[in-house]
């Protein structure tokens, strides 16, 4: 297990969670894209300019060769979206569709995270994955891409949206 691994381990445990050490090594990313500052925290900024270097995807899945892939590298910024679509559509389409094929043709497990924007938000009834997207702005349209994407890939793939995530960088 990876120094980097072993530090998420320590922390999920630590918490309570039931998790493989192997599941950490495979499924966090960033933790073992040496994306760490000099304290040892996730530095958001190294983890995006690893995503936006596409030709840089393979190989590094390649050396770390993980059983399951849990692909929560996102562009977010919903506003900025409108005017960075290339930026937007190069996190959140391109590293999909190289990380949806690296899963397909290695037989891995790809767990991708994407949003309700796929959504036009008009809807007064639940919504289920089954039901009409339309998305409304570039961000969501972005995402959306990256599932169509993803699931063209590798028919195996998990696809979860989510309204909101949660952590201690960035604002969402």
């Amino acid at each position: 297990m990876s120094e980097s691994a072993s530090r998420v381990y320590d922390a999920v445990t630590e918490g309570g969670m039931s998790i493989t050490p192997e599941a950490i090594d495979a499924a966090i990313m960033c933790a073992a894209m040496d994306c760490q500052d000099a304290n040892g925290n996730i530095s958001l900024a190294r983890m995006y300019e690893l995503t936006c270097e596409l030709e840089s995807i393979n190989p590094f899945l390649n050396d770390i060769k993980p059983a399951v892939i849990i692909n929560c590298a996102a562009y977010t910024n919903v506003d900025k979206a409108e005017t960075e679509s290339k930026l937007a559509n190069t996190i959140n389409y391109s590293a999909v569709d190289i990380i949806s094929r690296w899963t397909k043709n290695n037989n891995k497990k790809l767990i991708h995270i994407s949003t309700d924007y796929v959504f036009d938000g008009l809807s007064k009834l639940p919504l289920s994955e089954n039901s009409n997207t339309n998305p409304i702005n570039q961000y969501g349209n972005s995402k959306l891409k990256g599932e169509h994407v993803c699931l063209k890939n590798d028919t195996n793939s998990i696809i979860i949206r989510t309204s909101w995530l949660y952590s201690s960088f960035g604002s969402n």
